[in-house]
């Protein structure tokens, strides 16, 4: 298993509510995420985050395929677009 760990720095509160719900449809458009768990800071902070997202897929090549799939890639243009930074952590376990 590979878990996905991604953490967003938007700091426009009514973005990361858009940028939440986005999140939250796409294991509904993709079937191969094993678990998908999304969550808003209540105390980011200047050096925090506001944003989490924390998932798994059965493998490498599984993580790859959502990485390049359309849906995603909706998501992750808009992220891009209302973003000041983030950080990502990909691991098997």
């Amino acid at each position: 298993m590979v878990k996905h760990v991604v953490l967003f720095k938007i700091p426009d509160q009514e973005a990361v509510e858009k940028a939440k719900q986005m999140l939250l449809e796409l294991p509904s458009k993709i079937d191969f995420i094993r678990s998908w768990e999304i969550g808003c800071a209540y105390n980011a902070g200047e050096k925090g985050y506001e944003l989490a997202l924390i998932s798994s897929f059965d493998s490498r090549e599984d993580l790859k395929c959502y990485d390049g799939h359309p849906a995603h890639a909706v998501v992750r243009d808009y992220i891009r677009a209302v973003r000041q930074g983030s950080a990502a952590c990909d691991y098997e376990f």
